[in-house]
């Protein structure tokens, strides 16, 4: 005996004979496919269908909960809470108007950058590069110029003294590769000496 079904797309009544029921049938009509299901059995809704009634539902209960938020009495908490608000909104607009380059991030506190200290403590050890002081600074600004540099790039550390510690990290570098290279001509001389005559 046929059965009468109702297509999932177009909604048009379809007569089938009872041996379809459960199978994959195709709409004469609008021509989708769909499993057909006994008028007995409930109406699932398709994966699309509930999404839907899902984004509907949603969309209601932000309706609902925005005008039950508008029509509720506001406490002295809530002036102040939003008066608050309205300060850290203006203290943030105002940190960002100020912020000179907002490439390396927004927001949070920077710390100083520290390019004039790395570019003095470079060059004093490139000018002492064949003494104690030169092994010692070199690296040391090297190291700081290299830690900094990062610093800036993610953002921590203030951004206008890029310029002064990569120089001072170049500089640092340089006057750590000569006092490496006059201690070991130091060396080399002290082992080959002066050789007397005979």
């Amino acid at each position: 005996m046929p059965q009468s079904i109702e297509c999932s797309d177009c909604k048009q009544q379809l007569q089938l004979p009872e041996s379809m029921i459960g199978k994959r049938v195709k709409c004469p009509l609008c021509g989708s496919m769909f499993v057909a299901k006994s008028p007995d059995e409930p109406y699932q809704l398709s994966r699309e269908e509930r999404e839907r009634e899902d984004d509907e539902r949603r969309r209601r209960e932000d309706e609902e909960r925005r005008r039950e938020e508008e029509r509720r009495p506001r406490r002295d908490d809530d002036r102040r809470r939003s008066r608050d608000d309205d300060d850290d909104d203006d203290r943030r607009r105002r940190r960002d108007r100020y912020d000179d380059d907002d490439d390396y991030g927004r927001g949070g506190y920077r710390r100083p950058h520290r390019g004039g200290l790395i570019l003095t403590l470079s060059i004093i050890g490139l000018c002492t590069f064949c003494c104690i002081v030169g092994l010692i600074l070199g690296p040391v600004s090297w190291v700081m110029g290299a830690t900094d540099l990062a610093e800036i790039r993610r953002g921590r550390m203030d951004r206008s003294g890029e310029g002064l510690t990569q120089a001072g990290m170049i500089i640092g570098i340089i006057s750590t590769v000569l006092t490496v290279l006059a201690v070991g001509l130091a060396i080399l001389s002290a082992f080959a000496g002066p050789r007397g005559r005979f």
